[in-house]
């Protein structure tokens, strides 16, 4: 059951990284492209290439789909990252401080990857 004022887009049968689309969408309307890509970054580790090879089912769960086409998910979220590295705002984040502990991820897939992102980013020490 969907609760009220969710987008279908982002719900389980929409986004399965749960991708805040409505927002990002609205940002790029606006005009605030770096904004839509620190939110992207905010639910998607790996934008860069997770958007390229997603199905979109996003846009079947569109109810815009019902009355004429869906939006175009896809699309905009690889324009969103298209500019992103255009403008210089994608960039390596290494650790700024490394703690000197050492961890094993198993699996390189988007889940093993999101991980070993995310443990890099702690700040332990």
């Amino acid at each position: 059951m969907y609760g009220l004022g969710v987008p279908f887009c982002q719900s389980v049968d929409g986004c399965p990284v749960d991708n805040l689309i409505p927002e990002w969408n609205d940002q790029v309307y606006q005009g605030k492209w770096r904004e839509a890509l620190e939110r992207l970054h905010q639910t998607n580790n790996f934008p860069e290439f997770t958007g390229r090879v997603c199905p979109a089912p996003c846009e079947g769960a569109c109810v815009l789909g019902i009355i004429e086409p869906a939006v175009t998910i896809k699309n905009i979220e690889n324009a969103i990252v298209d500019r992103g590295f255009a403008e210089g705002w994608i960039v390596p984040r290494p650790s700024v401080k490394r703690s000197g502990k050492t961890v094993a991820v198993v699996g390189s897939g988007p889940a093993g990857l999101a991980a070993a992102d995310q443990l890099n980013q702690l700040v332990t020490g």
